[in-house]
């Protein structure tokens, strides 16, 4: 009798299991799509999404909706948000619990517009990005959308993801908590690697961090990070490192750094404080390391290699005296000994090229641009001319000819270049041209100011990357921009002189937002 009624009551458990088996296996069944379309009709709360091999392009998507007129369409799908940005449409996803969007195989997420992150996430938690390659889709040049951008999201798991710029940040979050980074690749990022405000628990274990540039490469408020057996290299940002200290824990565990990122890091106790280094941090050798101070013209000209990020001492650099002198003693021998800087013989002096230099950084060390200046005598020598190379910044320095008066030499000059990024310059005059580029890419400034040039502040002639000026003034100069065999070139938050403003007035492919003359 005893066993009996074991036995009727494992039946029972059985019968149970068996009629609840099939409602488990379909609550569980993931979604597999193969379009952009299908990922955005996918996302729901506890969903696994898997993503079939190929290129997923997000503004595609949209714009089929869109233009379909589908007006319901976000209506039937309310965790959906299409959000118009400057250049196009961007995702936000919200309040969506309980998701997980995987790759299998080779799969990869773009979006168009740069204004617009990849994709958004707004109060969604239990989340899950894996097995993705993620970007805007023109890789080079400026940008102001992040790749993936979390706000009041908890636990948050990003693993096996390549996030590529132009992506202003890699990552971005506001007020998110329990983010962790599991073998992710984040790179050539235009802003900088992270920003994250009001974050705890931000974390990234195994990942590759490298080829970022911008202002500062971790931008922290209020927030804890750690890094944990990651690596960083081939990183250069204008301003450093990390935005501050105040507010902010920032652990690094088992990390290795490169050049650049050694030398920004050294200035930071790893005992205690707000930064602080375990025993299995390995560091550059700083006797070997690509970046350097230097307070001459000729260390200025002996530093200059791929990769080398330079911080020039404030002071006033006549750099022709320097190259007179060296041209006259040594010659062409100088050259053979320094192969990415070229001294060069125009027609009233001598000159410098620099080429095959690919990720310089040139920068003052002065609080302002005003305190650092490099100038040259001759008026048919370029002050700095660069051709063959990608990835130049120059930043927080004036540059010009000593005197004004008639001038052919530009103050700089871009041959075959591209990613070019200018920030807090002063170029003035005599040089014909604050910039002219030729047959180049991508070319970025902010925050310059131009003037007192013979010909104009710019000419750009067959290029074929994005030009974008942002908080520039352009003024005083005896001519206007030139633009020829270009795209569209981009102003934003501009200010113009007459001369200026009635170069670009007068085309009709020039696009100009909250500027003013």
């Amino acid at each position: 009798m005893k066993l009996s009624r074991i036995f009727s009551l494992f039946l029972l458990m059985l019968l149970a299991v068996c009629l609840a088996a099939p409602c488990a296996a379909a609550a569980d069944a993931p979604v597999l799509v193969s379009d952009a379309r299908g990922l955005l009709e996918a996302i729901a709360p506890d969903t696994t999404i898997l993503l079939a091999p190929g290129r997923y392009n997000l503004s595609e998507a949209i714009g089929e909706i869109r233009n379909n007129g589908e007006m319901d369409w976000l209506a039937q799908h309310p965790a959906l948000l299409f959000e118009d940005m400057y250049d196009g449409c961007g995702v936000l996803v919200r309040g969506v619990d309980g998701l997980t969007i995987r790759g299998t195989g080779e799969v990869e997420l773009v979006t168009e517009p740069r204004y617009a992150d990849v994709l958004r996430f707004e109060r969604c938690h239990d989340l899950a990005l894996e097995g993705m390659t993620m970007g805007h889709t023109p890789e080079a040049g400026a940008c102001t959308g992040d790749v993936l951008d979390f706000t009041d999201c908890e636990r948050v798991t990003l693993r096996a993801l390549d996030l590529y710029g132009c992506g202003a940040y890699g990552v971005s979050t506001l007020r998110c908590s329990d983010l962790r980074g599991e073998d992710c690749v984040i790179r050539d990022c235009s802003y900088g690697l992270l920003h994250a405000e009001a974050t705890l628990g931000l974390r990234f274990v195994h990942s590759e961090l490298r080829g970022c540039g911008g202002y500062n490469l971790l931008e922290l408020t209020l927030s804890s990070l750690c890094f944990e057996d990651c690596v960083f290299e081939n990183n250069a940002t204008l301003w450093g490192f990390l935005s501050q200290t105040e507010g902010n824990a920032l652990l690094f565990a088992g990390c290795s750094f490169g050049d650049w990122e050694s030398a920004q890091l050294r200035t930071f106790s790893g005992e205690d404080g707000p930064v602080r280094f375990d025993e299995r941090c390995v560091f550059s050798e700083t006797g070997g390391n690509r970046t350097v101070t230097v307070a001459s013209a000729e260390e200025l000209f002996d530093a200059i290699r791929p990769g080398a990020a330079i911080f020039v001492q404030p002071g006033r650099y006549d750099l022709s005296a320097w190259i007179d002198e060296t041209w006259r003693e040594q010659g062409s021998a100088w050259n053979e000994r320094h192969p990415f800087v070229r001294l060069q013989e125009c027609y009233d002096g001598v000159e410098v090229v620099i080429s095959g230099a690919d990720g310089l950084s040139i920068m003052g060390l002065g609080a302002g641009r005003d305190e650092t200046e490099l100038t040259v005598t001759p008026r048919y020598a370029d002050v700095l001319g660069f051709e063959n190379c990608i990835g130049v910044s120059l930043a927080n320095m004036t540059i010009g000819h000593t005197e004004g008066a008639d001038c052919s030499g530009s103050v700089l000059y871009f041959d075959s270049s591209t990613d070019i990024l200018l920030t807090n310059l002063d170029l003035y005059g005599c040089g014909t041209l604050g910039v002219y580029s030729f047959q180049s890419g991508a070319l970025t400034m902010r925050g310059c100011h131009v003037h007192d040039c013979v010909y104009g502040p710019a000419e750009f002639y067959s290029s074929w990357g994005e030009l974008r000026f942002e908080d520039c003034i352009f003024a005083d100069s005896t001519g206007g921009f030139n633009f020829i065999e270009c795209p569209t070139p981009y102003f934003q938050r501009c200010v113009f002189g007459a001369e200026e403003y009635a170069s670009l007035a007068a085309r009709g492919d020039v696009e100009l937002e909250d500027c003013w003359w």
